[in-house]
């Protein structure tokens, strides 16, 4: 087998490789058993084949150790070239080998996305901008579909599955009807041409109550995912979805698969439009503990650290969350977590680009406690363990599928809320 074709088989993977006569081509190649890897690979080589192909190569001459003994490092030498070609016939721990790109291989792509990039301008500076569909939806309760009013909903955007990094975010208030709206504004479409952008999280909250699920969408898939934000409970969260026209199909999201049985995805319902996102919550019953480190877990969901003074956006969800937890401040036994929410406040309100150092990073916070909430330095700190909430529903809930929501009822700012935007 040439080197070509093991590179269209298995680029980047951590194979065993035998090069026999000629020198430089692949005769076999075995899978190294699981949990052998080895680190700090030698510098970056050139190996050239028959073909004239050229591949850059990291890997190590293998020594066979003694029979009963693992192969360590010890047993691996930096592979010598001579020229283009390996110098010696033996077994070689592959880590890196991938094709040297040409020039005309260099050039294309740049040209295809040069292009791309024309072509997009023109589109925006058309009818781009009308084209892009705000954010809207509703925020009700779960089983009587009850609208809630004044719930404060917060919207992230990131990287395309690149969870950990949040690039941009905004919040808006639900009106009487529990409905909310946040509307593309000129800025929003800039931001987004700086790179694949993707929603992060919708996170809603209301004081006494509890997130049960979110329907979410994915315009660019043609994919809706609803993501559980309940205790673990399938029998529930399948009868809901089910009840909305969902098909309830697992979905294992990208580095987190501890969440596989959290977050289900379906085409979307016939109601559930792009740019659609539906929230229902339930009351809370939990102990003082137990919902403030529920209202830590939505703090966390929604922080938006690289979105630097954006991040400010997000002082109307905390200011909501803390005047609740301000509630409990009396008792001892909880004041960490109150503490940790009144700095997290203070924290987004005073949030500036850059990356300030943790002492400066401090002495705004202390500042603007002292300022706005000077109860907060008085409250007993500590590090502690936030535990996630218990089963509070038990059964099945019914919800009706919704009616579509005509567009001219939620298009105008303030019909359908309060916009928090900053």
């Amino acid at each position: 087998m040439g080197f070509k074709e093991f590179v269209e088989r298995n680029d980047d993977k951590l194979m065993e490789v035998y090069v026999g006569m000629p020198k430089g081509e692949v005769e076999r190649m075995m899978a190294l058993p699981e949990g052998e890897k080895w680190t700090n690979p030698s510098k970056r080589q050139k190996l050239k084949t028959r073909d004239g192909q050229v591949y850059e190569i990291w890997f190590y001459l293998m020594r066979l150790p003694p029979k009963g003994r693992a192969v360590t490092e010890n047993d691996l030498t930096p592979v010598i070239l001579k020229g283009d070609k390996v110098s010696a016939i033996g077994r070689y721990q592959l880590k890196k080998l991938r094709r040297a790109r040409r020039r005309n291989e260099i050039v294309a792509p740049f040209m295809k996305r040069l292009l791309a990039l024309v072509c997009l301008l023109m589109t925006i500076s058309g009818c781009g901008i009308s084209q892009m569909q705000p954010i809207r939806g509703y925020v009700r309760e779960a089983g009587t579909g009850r609208p809630i009013p004044d719930a404060v909903v917060a919207v992230t955007w990131q990287f395309y599955e690149w969870h950990t990094h949040c690039l941009h975010v905004r919040t808006a208030t639900t009106d009487s009807n529990g409905e909310y709206v946040i509307p593309v504004q000129w800025r929003d479409v800039v931001f987004s041409l700086r790179a694949n952008i993707e929603l992060g999280a919708v996170v809603a909250y209301k004081a006494g109550y509890r997130n049960i699920w979110e329907a979410g969408f994915l315009t660019d898939m043609g994919q809706a995912f609803v993501i559980y934000g309940g205790p673990p409970d399938p029998k529930i969260t399948t009868a809901t979805l089910e009840s909305l026209g969902f098909k309830t199909e697992p979905y294992r999201v990208p580095y987190y698969p501890e969440a596989a049985r959290d977050v289900f995805r379906s085409p979307l319902p016939s109601w559930l439009q792009p740019g659609n996102f539906n929230i229902y919550v339930v009351p809370d019953v939990s102990t003082p503990d137990v919902r403030l480190a529920y209202l830590q877990k939505i703090g966390a969901r929604s922080d938006c650290y690289g979105a630097g003074h954006r991040n400010r956006n997000l002082t109307p969800l905390f200011e909501a969350m803390y005047e609740e937890a301000h509630r409990y401040s009396s008792m001892s036994e909880v004041q960490e977590r109150v503490s940790a929410i009144c700095r997290e406040l203070a924290y987004v309100a005073t949030r500036k680009d850059g990356h300030p150092t943790v002492s400066e990073t401090d002495a705004l916070i202390t500042a603007h406690l002292k300022n706005l909430h000077p109860e907060c330095l008085a409250y007993r700190t500590g590090p502690r363990e936030i535990t996630l909430p218990p089963k509070i529903v038990k059964g099945e809930l019914s919800i009706s599928a919704p009616s579509p929501v005509p567009p001219g009822n939620l298009g105008a700012r303030g019909q359908s809320g309060t916009l928090n935007d900053r």
